[in-house]
């Protein structure tokens, strides 16, 4: 029974630990979207901008990199929501219990180290 508790202890501590993490990430991306379209406005307003506005005035490479960015941010409230709803740290695939140190290193991850091979 000490081990139930202490495994619930353990996993209730690393969906805390994770939460901050995937805060901090959010942030983190939320800052990099808000610094790509300052970047842009200013290289729409400056075209003479030196060489740094030609790239981000093509459409394609603007759209390919919010489409990542929001992307990342979807991934980010997924694993939030996996926090809120208590599955945080359960492989979304097989339903395996994914090693806290994968979670240290990508709180966002969705799927085991097996799962994941196995999807690549």
């Amino acid at each position: 029974m000490d081990k139930i508790v202490e495994h619930a202890r353990s996993r209730e501590v690393e969906s805390e630990r994770g939460k901050r993490q995937l805060i901090e990430l959010r942030q983190s991306v939320l800052e990099q979207k808000k610094k790509f379209l300052l970047d842009q406005a200013y290289a729409e307003y400056n075209p003479d901008w030196c060489d740094y506005a030609r790239p981000l005035r093509d459409e394609n490479t603007i759209r390919k990199k919010l489409h990542n960015i929001d992307e990342r941010l979807q991934i980010i409230e997924r694993a939030l929501g996996r926090i809120k709803d208590g599955s945080y740290g359960t492989c979304a695939k097989c339903g395996k219990q994914i090693a806290n140190r994968e979670l240290f290193l990508a709180p966002e991850q969705e799927l085991c180290k097996e799962c994941f091979k196995n999807q690549v």
